[in-house]
């Protein structure tokens, strides 16, 4: 059953509009009335912005109002919008094929054989008559970016581009690039730049050119087409597949491309595929309206009272996928409910499915919310090797995963990416899913129609290699002998699942489930965020119009001006703080993160321990044999093997885990004071470089003028120590000097007497004081197949492999943990003071009420005070909805 949402709407009493009717309370709880007074209040807000006007000379206002009618805008975008489905993945991870597969239409789409950059792909699903197949009803649509959305493109792709270049050319100038917009500021600064920069010698990085080359079509794009954006154009679907198959991908030019010369505008690229090829990268999303037949998927639950989009991404990590890309999946990524992530099976030892993760973090998804959004299917399952399975016994969970290094790794990466909740994570094929229900594979490309052919003939042989020998192992048999001594067992359920039509069935209805249950809550999150945004711009505007009321609050009004910026940086730093939440926006001057150099240094430090040579010495015809001189020890002699044992010290008896016990928890320990230490090191800078940014606060504040302007208003507002309290933490919000230091004492030194008296071996992945399958005591009591397997070399690697990630795992975890201990400590020491700084109505009214969070949840709504009743509709409007100015 669904959960159930309940609404927490306020009261809304005394609470009328001009008919004597109550108004409704500001968006709040889950329920459908979130969305509803949401959108009334993105336009009333819209309307009263239509009234504002500034004064003559007033710059701040019009830019105010323009971004408030921004949010209010994208409030109400945000609030109607439909629930939606992102399905990500690696290039050739075959997560169009699954897509179609799962609509019941494998070639809906256009499966790509080679990596070219691409585009976003919006499915508007909805359920088609009985009896008819699944197909696209009507032209596509072609969305392009708003001029909004052009500049925050172009933005990405520069930072980007600045990153690269910085972390290969530590002496390069980039200053031309930094606050520029081409779009505003025209393209000649950024073409002298690159010309003089990237081609200005024969010899040239290839892989910043590739980026800036990607940044001049973009130049071309624009330059060509300016007035398609925020733009949208019906056209054949024919039209598009022919024309953004953009070919093999090409090196980057030689020379420095000069401006092309193409011309399009809303016409030219409904009908020419020239012209839309040059509008390439203009284009948001590509979207489809597809009709579902009810035969595969009864969409009913799944809609419910909301429209349902399948948005499929670009492929992640190709050597095409550009900048602009990535800035696409995360601008989109954004706001969607389901993220299906896709992993290639049969290849699952793969980081980019947890840097996208990382990237999500990074732009506004915290971690809870992706532990909510994120599920993982592990495609082409039908190519992961069956491990072989013995014949009697029982059969485990854990036996599968020792006998199968991709099992094993899809695992691990899958409930990596869902912290934990494997219920999320299942094994799937659109190949066998095609295979299962007989769908055809007809009307696509030459070549992606031989692939699939291809790989379905490949599926359905060694599906009668194993009817004909009865034998061969299977899933279905690994998945029913599991589920017969462990009923229930997630494995068990997910094999019988493959086998009966590649896990497509199942995957239905986990999607199903989990937008039943998450994608309206999401929804209502997204809506409470974005209306926190827009409040907080409606009281900034709000103080610039109560400021304005002649020559005596000229003073004040610079005061207010500079409060106001300084609320502003505290919140920016709050928002920095947020990377503490991912570690792989934390990185060194190499550009490689904080996380990944820990977890790379501990698998380094584990490698290197002598005890992996003793035990490839013993090897002998690909077994671990103890006590035996293998032949690979007459390779591995000699002095270099004698300085590594000198370095690392000699190794104790090899057939028992005791002596990787020890290992591990000095391992452990000597890289867990390393982590404090880079932690420390990081407080420092973040707190230097914020106080670079404050410095002009720090000297308008400590000026003396400052002080006695202020000395009146602070000793009203806080009568019981006349404003003293309040001047102190002012100071110490202009000068943030302290942080390292307090973070020092209350949580790195703490951690480090924990540390320096704890034992990890709680972590360790080996049982304690056990004898290893080539102990002497043990190898003769195993059967063939087992010496096959325990004593082969690979195990003594892969166990080698599990300590490693082990030892990564404890100090990485370490890492988290101190950072979130660090962001939620400073957080709360900014959140808390942070309404100390006065807004401009408590100035000006001198009042003893303190000011309010710019995101903190509006209160019940007051009719408009007498005082201010009439004076602006923006302040009626505010005083209507109860929120505080």
């Amino acid at each position: 059953m669904a959960e159930q949402h309940t609404a927490s709407a306020g009261s809304g009493t005394g609470n009328t509009d001009a008919h004597g009717d109550p108004h409704p309370p500001p968006p709040s709880g889950t329920s459908s009335s979130t969305v509803e007074n949401a959108v009334r209040f993105a336009e009333e807000s819209l309307e009263v912005l239509g009234l504002q006007s500034p004064g003559e000379g007033d710059e701040i206002t019009p830019r105010l109002i323009e971004q408030a009618r921004q949010e209010a805008l994208e409030l109400r975008q945000v609030a109607e919008a439909p629930v939606t489905i992102g399905v990500v993945g690696e290039f050739s991870a075959g997560k169009t094929l699954l897509i179609g597969t799962l609509l019941g239409r494998p070639d809906l789409l256009p499966v790509e054989v080679r990596a070219t950059t691409g585009n976003v792909t919006a499915l508007h699903l909805v359920q088609g008559p009985e009896g008819e197949p699944t197909r696209l009803e009507g032209d596509a649509v072609v969305e392009f970016l708003s001029r909004r959305g052009a500049q925050e493109c172009l933005r990405f792709m520069l930072d980007e581009l600045v990153h690269k270049v910085r972390q290969d050319l530590p002496g390069a100038e980039l200053s031309a690039l930094e606050a520029y917009d081409p779009v505003e500021d025209d393209w000649r600064a950024f073409e002298r730049w690159a010309q003089r920069t990237l081609w200005g010698s024969e010899v040239g990085n290839p892989r910043h050119r590739r980026l800036a080359h990607e940044i001049l079509l973009f130049r071309d794009a624009h330059r060509g087409g300016e007035s398609i954006l925020g733009g949208r154009t019906a056209m054949a679907h024919e039209l598009i597949r022919g024309a953004l198959d953009l070919g093999e991908i090409a090196p980057p030019p030689a020379s420095f491309p000069g401006r092309a010369g193409v011309r399009f505008d809303a016409a030219s690229v409904g009908v020419s595929a020239d012209a839309l090829r040059a509008a390439f990268p203009l284009i948001r999303r590509v979207t489809y309206r597809v009709s579902v037949a009810p035969e595969a998927w009864d969409l009913g639950a799944l809609r419910g009272e909301n429209d349902v989009v399948l948005l499929d991404f670009p492929g992640l990590g190709s050597e095409g996928s550009g900048s602009r890309d990535a800035y696409l999946s995360h601008s989109e990524l954004s706001d969607v409910s389901t993220i299906l992530v896709v992993l290639r099976a049969n290849q699952p030892n793969t980081r980019a499915p947890l840097e996208f993760y990382g990237m999500l973090q990074r732009h506004g998804r915290s971690r809870a919310e992706l532990e909510d959004a994120v599920l993982v299917a592990g495609n082409r399952f039908d190519t992961v090797p069956v491990p072989p399975l013995s014949s009697e016994g029982r059969v485990s969970a854990q036996e599968l995963h020792s006998r199968s290094q991709y099992v094993t790794g899809f695992d691990v990466t899958g409930r990596e990416l869902v912290q934990g909740r494997s219920d999320r994570v299942l094994p799937v094929s659109a190949i066998a899913g095609v295979h299962a229900y007989g769908y055809h594979y007809e009307d696509a490309g030459a070549e992606s129609r031989i692939e699939v052919e291809g790989l379905l003939r490949q599926y359905g042989q060694a599906k009668r290699e194993r009817a004909k020998d009865p034998a061969l192992p299977s899933w279905d048999e690994w998945g029913r002998r599991i589920g017969e001594a462990f009923p229930g067992d997630p494995w068990a359920v997910r094999l019988q699942d493959f086998a009966n039509d590649g896990g497509i069935g199942a995957l239905r209805v986990l999607i199903e489930g989990h937008v039943i249950r998450h994608g309206v809550r999401l929804k209502a999150g997204r809506v409470l965020k974005r209306h926190k945004t827009l409040t907080g711009l409606l009281r900034a505007l709000a103080a610039v119009v109560r400021s304005t009321g002649g020559e005596d609050n000229k003073a004040l009004g610079e005061a207010e001006t500079r409060l106001r910026e300084l609320r502003s940086m505290l919140v920016r730093i709050q928002i920095d703080l947020g990377q503490l939440r991912d570690p792989t926006s934390l990185t060194y001057g190499s550009g490689v993160s904080l996380l990944e150099t820990l977890r790379r240094k501990a698998i380094v430090e584990v490698f290197g321990w002598p005890e992996w040579h003793d035990l490839v010495n013993q090897v002998s015809n690909g077994l671990i044999t103890v006590g035996e001189k293998g032949p690979s020890q007459w390779l591995m002699d000699g002095p270099l093997t004698s300085l590594a044992t000198g370095l690392h010290g000699g190794s104790d008896d090899v057939s028992g885990t005791a002596v990787f016990r020890k290992r591990f928890d000095d391992t452990v320990a000597r890289l867990a004071l390393e982590t404090l230490e880079h932690v420390d090191l990081w407080a420092q800078g973040f707190g230097e470089s914020w106080n670079e940014r404050l410095v002009e606060l720090n000297h308008w504040w400590r000026e003396e003028e400052t002080q006695a302007l202020l000395a009146g208003p602070f000793a009203e507002l806080d009568k019981d120590d006349l404003g003293e309290r309040r001047k102190a933490i002012l100071s110490l919000l202009t000068d943030v000097g302290w942080m390292a230091e307090a973070l020092r004492r209350t949580v790195l030194r703490p951690a480090h007497d924990a540390v320096s008296g704890s034992t990890p071996s709680a972590r360790f992945p080996l049982r304690e004081c056990h004898d290893l399958p080539w102990n002497p005591s043990v190898a003769p009591r195993l059967d063939a197949v087992q010496k096959g397997t325990e004593l082969h070399q690979m195990r003594a690697f892969r166990m080698r492999r599990e300590i490693a990630e082990a030892v990564a795992e404890v100090c990485t975890g370490l890492l988290l943990e101190l950072l979130e201990q660090a962001r939620e400590f400073l957080s709360i020491q900014f959140r808390s003071v942070q309404g100390f700084i006065p807004v401009g109505a408590q100035l000006r009214r001198r009042s003893a009420k303190r000011a309010r969070s710019l995101f903190q949840e509006p209160p019940d709504a007051e009719e408009p005070a007498d005082a201010e009743r009439g004076i602006s509709p923006l302040l009626d409007h505010l005083s209507k909805w109860g929120i505080d100015t």
